[in-house]
């Protein structure tokens, strides 16, 4: 064997050899460091409270929207109701006063006319006074 070909045999072999060693070096790394992100990943997420599916958070709220509209419907329905009654109730009560004032003006009337009438019939040497 010739120099030359010692050399490109040692070429050869070291060539070998370093594409194996890169080889296992590149299938190897990613798969650690996919390993120990994965694990920082798990330590991290131990204290974190488990997440819950949206779609169930929003069916809930839904739920919780319509019950309320529900409610609040009711509500305006008994609002509506109690202004009617009280405004029928004040409609009422001011018939009753203008009825009222209107019999206290006729009262007074009344009033004045039997005062006019004792008047004229006492003489007026007594000391009755009204």
């Amino acid at each position: 064997m010739e120099i030359s070909e010692i050399i490109s045999l040692t070429i050869s072999i070291l060539t070998l050899l370093s594409l194996i060693i890169g080889g296992f070096l590149f299938f190897r790394t990613p798969q650690e460091k996919l390993e120990k992100k994965q694990a920082i990943n798990e330590e991290r997420d131990k204290n974190k409270a488990e997440r819950i599916d949206f779609t169930v958070l929003k069916s809930n709220f839904d739920l919780i929207c319509s019950a309320n509209n529900e409610k609040f419907n009711k509500l305006e329905i008994q609002i509506k109701e109690a202004f009617a009654i009280a405004n029928n109730h004040t409609n009422e009560t001011d018939s009753k006063v203008t009825g009222l004032v209107a019999d206290v003006g006729s009262l007074r009337n009344e009033i004045t006319k039997l005062a006019t009438i004792i008047e004229e019939r006492i003489p007026k040497g007594c000391n009755i006074k009204l």
